[in-house]
């Protein structure tokens, strides 16, 4: 603390940040990303079709659809 001249609270978060025995990193942490290819099924349409696909598990599982 002396030889940087900060104050307590400010060495304790910093090593709160810094963690035991760790090293500093700067490089930016990116994640991947991959193209999944052209949409078979149009956006607007989506939720739709997973409403209708909901719905016919609920009736599967309830036992209606017998």
């Amino acid at each position: 603390m002396r030889e940087r001249g900060i104050g307590f609270n400010q060495a304790v978060n910093e090593a709160l940040r810094q963690g035991p025995g760790a090293q500093r990193d700067t490089t930016p942490f990116v994640t991947p990303t991959h193209h999944l290819g052209q949409s078979r099924l149009p956006r607007d349409q989506a939720l739709r079709v997973a409403g209708h696909l909901e719905d016919a598990e609920l009736v599967r599982q309830s036992g209606l659809g017998e």
